[in-house]
């Protein structure tokens, strides 16, 4: 075999960049630009007080126990039995892992002190530089897998000032760490490729780092851990002799083995029990992202379900119990949680990021997924058949890009799938991104690629709308209306999909789509049936409806009470009334039979005792910096009783007086005859913070005495001329208002919806 000169080895040293000066500027500007739109960020006071909030805390409790054992080490030696300075550290450790913790530490016994909630800036300035050495790290990648250092600059400057990352930064985990690991990662495996018949020596080199990369990602992302061995042993398959191989692996495991070996150790002696990874609650993940009541989400209180488990139970025993008590439910949970973790960009507080609101994050941030679906596909579109030497780098780039965005799917579906899981793939969604545009010439394709951002618009615009007003046209049927919905977006995706294989052509100027391309098309379309399948099927989605109740208006709902004549019904001891509105309906006047209750509609936290939910909701809406009255939920009025035994049915009336508010209510869209609501008690933070569009944490719940077909709501006499008002006629005015009597059973009169003795009219 022939041996590389001098001159190649000295390229290989440099990691094949050499010490191009346009290379290094570049590289440098991704750097500064990044750590400075980092700093302008995350800087100011309202950033500042919420850099250690939740999660970021507890990272911090960690830090600040390894400074204090490491400080102890230095001061007075090795005092005790290991176990005994161990142990302490135990609890955090195996929860958090020890990089970041160690790193920090490490960082503050540099300046002489322990890490403390006053040290804001200090961790603010550490996350952004951890950020800027990412955006270097994806201008490498970007300039290595176009080939052209202007492309790369690009890539550079997208992940540099990509909203997500900057507001991530802001906080105290290790979300930032972890993309400047998969980044180098990445970059040490393409360096392999393409030196792959370099000297021994150098193989050597490259794989005890990669080795080293590779132990970090399993101490900082367990759920990361087998893509990165994936994406390892692809670069395994491509060197030619066994020798190489035997070389590869050895390094790479001597590699891990310097991280693990340690970790290992270190949980035998604090916990009786060896892990190659952190424990961050893997149980609680996988019954909460399996808990078919609470669709996936982790509320609070506790479901039923959960409380069943504990961590001493087997992560894969669950999962596997789970699944087979119901898994056609359980794969049409899973695939539905899917869009949750690309749907909206990680921005848990609704930060605007350097002046830009959240409504303009979140279609960046959903572009840039749209042109990495696209690029992907022009990607395997323009593989050869058989890849150059210079070619091996670009394609193994891209190939770990689509295995890490693709595990990050298949991983995160089976636990409480949230924006900030999807985070540490977005590194590669810009890769990709900036990868088509690189193919883009504008005189020649600005056609084609219009087409494709219009028409890949339309369809995610048409996935996040209800069509059910305009359907109810054609039928009334709630499964027909869900099917019609179906067809629809079915439509709009064949569209987008056809659209993009015609500028695949154009754009790589490919006279036929390579084998690959055809498989990776039918990929993207099997995945797209089957979410929006998924959707369709689900009978407890609701598809919200909203009405503006005007001074001088009503909203009104008539409801039948024949069935308390009987002499053998039991009779309620309490009565309220539900009204699904804004802040401002607690000023509404509520009538029942015409007659003015004395008090007006408040939060129905009032009625419910101070449980953790409602605790928690008061935090999350002070960190959104909104009063709690914003968030969405639901107001209750209490009813005297005996205004229910004077008439076999009533009338309730909301009357808008000085203010106008708004009344909440859905279409009949859903596959079962069940009344589908925002649940009374319910509340989910991780909804809540997964949602930036919204101020809305209510799980749903089903109400298996109610349906439409009884349900009689409409606006008053002298209101009905407002397009708005809805009605019992198909058509854009179909569904109903959410105004609901409540009925209370128990033993004591004090109104509580936490009781379990409740009926709802």
């Amino acid at each position: 075999m022939e041996q590389p000169d001098g001159n190649q080895n000295r390229a290989i040293l440099n990691l094949g960049y050499g010490h191009s000066i346009k290379t290094l500027a570049a590289g440098l500007f991704c750097f500064v630009l990044a750590l400075t739109l980092c700093l302008v960020q995350n800087l100011s006071r309202r950033a500042l007080g919420m850099v250690l909030t939740f999660d970021s805390g507890h990272y911090l409790g960690s830090a600040q126990q390894v400074y204090i054992l490491v400080k102890h080490l230095i001061d007075a030696g090795m005092t005790g039995s290991l176990k005994e300075l161990l142990t302490p550290l135990g609890p955090n450790l195996l929860l958090d892992g020890p990089i970041l913790p160690i790193l920090v530490s490490c960082v503050f016994l540099v300046i002489g002190k322990m890490p403390g909630v006053a040290d804001g800036v200090m961790l603010v300035v550490l996350q952004s530089i951890l950020h800027a050495a990412s955006a270097l790290l994806v201008f490498f990648l970007g300039k290595q897998f176009t080939g052209q250092i202007k492309w790369g600059l690009v890539t550079g400057i997208l992940w540099a000032s990509y909203p997500s990352a900057l507001v991530g930064a802001g906080k105290f985990l290790p979300e930032t760490l972890i993309t400047c690991v998969l980044s180098m990662q990445v970059i040490v495996l393409s360096q392999l490729v393409r030196f792959r018949e370099a000297k021994v020596k150098i193989t050597c080199l490259l794989s005890f780092f990669l080795g080293c990369l590779t132990g970090l990602v399993f101490l900082l992302k367990a759920a990361l851990a087998p893509a990165a061995t994936v994406i390892d042993l692809l670069a395994l398959s491509v060197l030619r002799t066994n020798k190489r191989k035997f070389v590869f692996l050895s390094c790479v495991l001597i590699g891990m083995s310097i991280f693990l070996v340690p970790w290992a150790t270190f949980t035998y002696v604090t916990s009786g029990h060896i892990h190659l990874t952190p424990q961050r609650m893997p149980v609680l993940n996988v019954v909460s992202g399996l808990d078919l009541e609470m669709d996936g989400w982790e509320p609070i209180p506790q479901s039923p379900l959960v409380r069943m488990f504990t961590e001493r139970d087997s992560p894969l025993a669950t999962e596997v119990g789970l699944w087979a008590s119901n898994p056609q439910k359980s794969l049409n949970l899973v695939l539905r949680k899917l869009p949750r973790l690309w749907e909206n960009p990680w921005n848990d507080f609704r930060s605007s990021c350097l002046k830009i609101p959240v409504g303009i994050q979140k279609w960046w941030h959903q572009l840039l997924c749209l042109f990495a679906v696209y690029a992907a596909f022009l990607f395997f579109c323009m593989i050869p058949s058989k890849a150059s030497h210079n070619q091996a780098p670009s394609s193994f780039i891209g190939y770990a890009s689509v295995i890490l965005i693709l595990w990050h799917l298949v991983v995160y579906s089976l636990f409480i799938s949230t924006p900030r899981y999807a985070f540490t793939a977005m590194p590669f969604v810009v890769l990709l991104a900036g990868f088509v545009l690189s193919k883009v010439k504008i005189r020649n394709d600005l056609l084609a690629i219009l087409a494709v951002i219009l028409t890949g618009a339309l369809f995610l615009a048409l996935c996040q709308t209800s069509l059910t007003p305009y359907l109810a046209y054609c039928s009334r049927h709630p499964m027909i209306l869900a099917w019609l919905n179906f067809a629809a977006k079915l439509i709009a995706l064949l569209v987008s999909l056809g659209t993009a294989t015609c500028a695949a052509r154009t754009i790589g100027r490919l006279k036929t789509i390579s084998s690959a391309g055809k498989i990776a098309l039918v990929c993207i379309l099997a995945y797209c049936l089957a979410v929006m399948f998924a959707f369709t099927t689900y009978g407890t989605s609701i598809n919200e409806w909203s009405c503006k109740v005007r001074p001088g208006m009503s909203a009104l709902r008539k409801i039948s009470l024949s069935h308390l004549r009987a002499p053998d019904t039991r009779k309620p001891k309490w009565a309220l009334i539900l009204l699904d509105g804004d802040a401002t309906s607690t000023d509404a006047v509520v009538l029942v039979n015409e007659k003015p209750l004395s008090d007006r509609p408040r939060p129905i936290r009032f009625y419910r005792s101070s449980d953790d939910g409602v605790i928690l909701s008061g935090i999350l809406a002070n960190l959104v910096r909104q009063p709690e009255e914003n968030i969405r939920q639901w107001r209750a009025v209490q009813v005297p009783v005996d205004l229910l035994d004077a008439s076999p049915s009533i009338t309730i009336s909301v009357c808008s007086t000085t203010h106008p508010f708004t009344i909440y209510g859905d279409y009949p869209s859903s596959l079962t005859d069940a009344l589908v609501i925002p649940s009374l008690t319910l509340f989910s933070p991780t909804k809540f913070l997964s949602t930036p569009d919204m101020l809305d944490g209510r799980l749903t719940t089903m109400w298996h005495n109610q349906s439409l077909s009884n349900a009689l709501s409409w606006l008053a006499d002298g209101s009905h001329k407002e397009a708005a008002d809805l009605s019992s006629c198909p058509g854009i005015q179909f569904g109903q208002y959410r105004l609901f009597l409540i009925l209370g059973y128990g033993e004591d009169g004090t109104p509580n919806v936490l009781s379990k003795d409740i009926g709802l009219l």
